[in-house]
């Protein structure tokens, strides 16, 4: 197979050697490479490859300029070539600046010829032209090497790197009036640059002038790619120089460019025509005589089908110098018990340097999904066996494939992007692509919006909406090599830190290449010039962020990219650029409902049927989270075909809903429906079955029925022929509560004057302002709702002692739309208490159709000695509604008397994330609002978290899930 056709898949193997292969280090530095046997590497005399023809690739640094099209090996990828930038307006000038080189003190990493220069070691810098990491280079050196060619040369200076190195003499033109016929340089941390350039530089003893510059791409370990013990293989510490002007011709001087290492016998010098705006770039390839390995596998990818035969497949290569001879392993273990449960060996003969030869194997198939509690995942493992390899170390390829095909949501492949300046660029378009081989049906998909501050005008009130579009040229051009084939549903402005599923009108079939990828994109279609700004990892708990992936031509791989505009711009006339290295906590959190999420599908001599799958994606009815008591409900789902066959394939398909009572784990209803077709591929229907009608519950404590509502669709048996290939993706889950029609009562009883003699005694006269809060625990919003207050004389048989009766104009209900609250504080008048008998104060809601009375007061009691009320309430830590929740949850809890409480939340590591109640509690029942942050108020990640209360010697802990 060609090099061609594996473009994508070489750049993705070097992505994993760069970021999983760990180093050789000694006293905190990398060792130099060598040949691996232990000898100092041979550099093969003068080794240029920017000469044309170029010459076969024999290893260690290599040079191109930008008059080929690239550099002389095609993996891994590298980005472009960088253009001239002029520094004199923001570079620093050398100074003093005499005829002697400047002591630069180094501000990061740099590796070069197999040597680490750290922070604080120094780079010469010297106005004739040259830079060199050689100490012996501050004795100065204007004149180049005689010698031909003039680069590896043993004389000082050493470590060299020449843009031009020719005799200038900045004395012509001395300083402080002088701005040209100097030096300038300038470092900047992201990316890790340094910028040496020599600004209309004269050579000595004439007027010749000449304007050009090196860069130096700098930074840590992340920038080498290694194989273990067979150490770097490539450095992305990349020396580049650049040539902007000459007054008379660059040749004029006799200048040399290139590059030596440490001591002078090896190195590699231009061969090439200096000319303006020229760039060459210099960098380090390792190459081994005799090395071949198991490069990437075909399939199984990472997901496979149950009872669905699939053809194992596997690339290998040469990336050694000769044709070589040797035998293949492929193994595939199961991870459930370690058996071997597929074994596969080949010879591959007469395989070319720098070739690939795919193996392929006979048909393997795998089990079902859930042999144990955790998912059904495979072990494939193959490798390499050429006896005379000399970098055994890549000869084994280890990977997992896991059963399955879910695709809500197609495994997420998370990336790392950069985010621009927002002052000088407005988003039109951000983007994540998805590996997808030959084409799929995509249903929508969801969109992680981030943290937003509406006072910030880079931040657009425009909502934005969901893309799919097709590339039509694998990891390439993009808008050019993509078109947008459809999308949907506007996500509204203040909708911010939380997942928005979005879902098309109809699947949408996108066509990819083999291999290929789709795009899906957050856009800000209603105007295109305003700002849109997704999710970072950290909202998502990616932190430290996952390993990088491919699709990506820059320093660092990635899936990302965005379109954007400059300012005044409008409409999609944009630019994309790749998410890069820039800022590695920024991401495009997008993720797609798709067909079988897993590629490649099994084709012949395997299995070869047209795969069937039916999904029900969407409970459109019922529609909110919360569903009123006693009125019914008809189901409604929605089925999408979004397989690669008309259905059904039978004579019809069964369509399900049942709804089923947590508290008890009881079916409450369960009722199904016979559909028929036709049903195209793509096509939507909406299927119901008969109405279900919910019931309430009436329960002082906690008023609320909590049901799972499960909606499914079957097409056939289990097995490959004339049934759903992916039953995972056949349910559709929601919770909701049921709130009775009307039911509204009071929640707490508070007020602010302390007792005269502690617990609770007042003396005759004292006064008392209560203030009661009302919560609305039913389904619609109310009017007009009263609220009385009684104080009654316990001791003198419950005379009536004061009464005060107020009355709420309008109270919402907990789903209104707008967000407005659904409890309300009503403070009645002072009350100066009469005696010091026992008292009892009531409040309680009077609401004619009130469906729950039994909920409608709280009591508390005076002048009793032990504060009790009411009597024999227990310690309870009672009901955390709604749980799982977005948003914020209520948790309630009672205590029997007056004593200090702690209430806190814990993850599910016992770490402490937020305390949010600490210190005495009246007696009664209590309730408190989590809205899902920590004690520094920053939102906490989607999970399971343990709600714990102590009081006194009681201790209870209940479990909450935040979506």
């Amino acid at each position: 197979m060609s090099k061609k056709l594996f473009a994508a898949a070489l750049i993705l193997s070097f992505a994993v050697l760069a970021f999983a292969a760990p180093q050789d280090v000694i006293g905190g530095k990398v060792l130099p490479a060598t040949d691996g046997l232990g000898t100092t590497p041979v550099e093969g005399g003068s080794v240029s490859w920017a000469s044309a023809p170029k010459a076969i690739p024999n290893g260690w640094y290599w040079m191109y300029d930008n008059a080929e099209t690239g550099p002389p090996f095609s993996v891994p990828s590298v980005p472009g070539l960088p253009s001239f930038e002029d520094i004199t307006s923001d570079g620093n000038k050398l100074a003093p600046y005499n005829d002697q080189p400047y002591k630069y003190t180094l501000p990061d990493s740099f590796w070069y010829y197999g040597y680490w220069y750290e922070p604080g070691d120094h780079l010469y810098i010297s106005p004739d032209g040259w830079v060199s990491l050689d100490p012996a280079a501050s004795a100065g050196f204007p004149d180049p090497p005689t010698a031909s060619p003039p680069f590896p040369v043993t004389d000082p200076p050493n470590a060299i790197m020449a843009a031009l190195w020719q005799d200038m003499n900045p004395t012509q033109t001395p300083e402080p009036t002088c701005d040209t016929n100097r030096v300038y340089h300038r470092y900047t941390a992201m990316p890790s640059e340094l910028i040496v350039q020599w600004y209309k530089t004269q050579g000595h003893a004439n007027t010749r002038t000449y304007d050009f510059e090196l860069s130096l791409s700098m930074g840590g370990q992340l920038m080498l790619m290694t194989e273990g013990e067979c150490g770097v293989v490539f450095s992305f510490h990349f020396i580049h120089f650049l040539y902007n002007t000459s007054s008379d011709g660059w040749t004029a001087d006799g200048g040399k460019t290139g590059i030596e290492n440490q001591s002078g016998e090896r190195g590699i010098y231009y061969q090439g025509t200096l000319n303006d705006g020229r760039v060459i770039r210099a960098g380090y390839k390792r190459i081994f005589k005799h090395d071949v390995q198991a490069y990437v596998f075909l399939s199984p990818a990472t997901t496979v089908l149950r009872f669905t035969d699939i053809q194992p497949k596997l690339i290998v290569r040469n990336i050694g110098e000769e044709t070589e001879h040797f035998p293949v392993t492929f193994d595939i273990y199961d991870e459930d018990d370690n058996s071997l449960v597929y074994h596969f060996n080949v010879s591959v003969n007469n395989l070319l340097p720098g070739e690939y030869d795919t193996i392929v194997g006979p048909c393997w198939t795998p089990g079902e999904l859930y042999p144990s509690p955790d998912t059904h995942s495979y072990r494939k493992v193959a490798f390499s066996l050429l006896d005379r390899d000399e970098c055994k170390h890549n000869d084994t390829l280890v990977d997992t494939s896991i059963v399955h095909c879910d695709g809500w949501l197609t495994p997420y492949a998370w990336n790392i992007a950069d985010f621009p300046n927002a002052v000088a660029f407005r988003m039109y378009r951000m983007a994540t692509s998805f590996d997808m081989n030959n084409g799929t049906y995509v249903l929508g998909g969801r969109v992680f919006m981030g943290w937003r501050d509406p006072n910030n005008p880079m931040y657009s009130d425009v909502p934005p909406r969901l893309e799919v579009w097709a590339s039509q040229n694998g990891c390439g051009g993009v808008p050019n090599g993509s078109y947008s084939l459809g999308g949907g549903n506007y996500i509204g402005p203040a909708e911010w830190l939380k997942w928005h599923p979005i879902i098309f009108d109809k699947a949408v079939w996108v066509s990819t290449a083999d291999p290929g990828n789709f795009w899906m994109a957050c856009a800000n279609s209603l105007d295109p010039g305003a700002s849109i700004f997704v999710g970072w990892l950290p909202y998502l708990g990616m932190s430290p962020p996952p390993a990088l992936s491919s699709c990506h031509t820059a320093y660092y791989p990635g899936r990302s990219g965005y379109w954007r505009t400059p300012n005044g711009a409008s409409g999609p006339s944009s630019y994309f650029r790749w998410g890069g290295m820039y800022a590695r906590y920024h991401t495009h959190p997008i993720e797609p409902l798709t067909h079988l999420g897993f590629s490649p599908m099994p084709a012949p001599p395997c299995y070869y049927e047209l795969a069937h799958d039916l999904t029900c994606y969407s409970m459109e009815q019922p529609a909110s989270e919360y569903v009123e008591a006693d009125v019914a409900i008809t189901p409604n789902l929605a089925i999408a075909n979004i397989g690669l066959q008309t259905e059904p394939d039978a004579d019809f398909f069964t369509v399900g809903f049942i709804a089923v009572e947590e508290e008890t784990s009881d079916t409450a209803f369960h009722e199904t429906s016979l559909v028929s077709g036709p049903l195209e591929q793509g096509d939507t229907i909406y299927a119901t079955t008969a109405p279900w009608t919910p019931e309430g519950l009436c329960d002082e404590y906690d008023p609320f029925v909590y049901y799972e509502l499960i909606g499914y669709v079957l097409l056939g048996r289990v097995g490959p022929d004339y049934s759903d290939h992916c039953p995972y993706n056949d349910t559709i889950r929601r919770n909701v509560t049921c709130l009775l029609s009307h039911d509204v009562g009071v929640i707490d009883m508070t007020w602010p004057e302390l007792p005269d003699e502690e617990p609770d005694v007042y003396y005759p006269g004292s006064k008392i302002t209560v203030t009661a809060t009302v919560e609305n625990f039913g389904i619609n919003s109310e009017h007009d709702v009263e609220v009385r207050l009684e104080v009654r004389d316990v001791d003198s048989n419950d005379v009536e002692l004061f009464h005060a009766l107020k009355s709420i104009p309008f109270i919402n209900w907990r789903g209104n739309e707008m967000g407005d609250p659904y409890t309300v504080d009503v403070t009645f008048p002072t009350y100066d208490v009469a005696n010091d008998h026992r008292q009892k104060l009531e409040c309680r809601t009077e609401l004619l159709n009130d469906a729950c009375p039994d909920d409608d007061k709280e009591v508390r009691e005076i002048n009793t000695g032990i504060a009790e009320t009411p009597a024999g309430l227990p310690f309870a830590l009672d009901a955390i509604t709604p749980n799982p929740f977005v948003g914020s949850t209520t948790i309630s809890f009672a205590v029997p008397a007056t004593v200090s409480v702690s209430l806190k939340v814990y993850d599910i590591t016992g770490k402490l994330v937020t305390t949010l109640v600490s210190g005495n509690q009246a007696p009664g029942h209590h309730s408190v609002v989590w809205n899902g942050t920590d004690d520094l108020g920053r939102s906490v990640a989607q999970g399971i978290y343990l709600v714990r209360m102590d009081a006194a010697s009681f201790s209870a802990t209940k479990k909450v899930v935040l979506y």
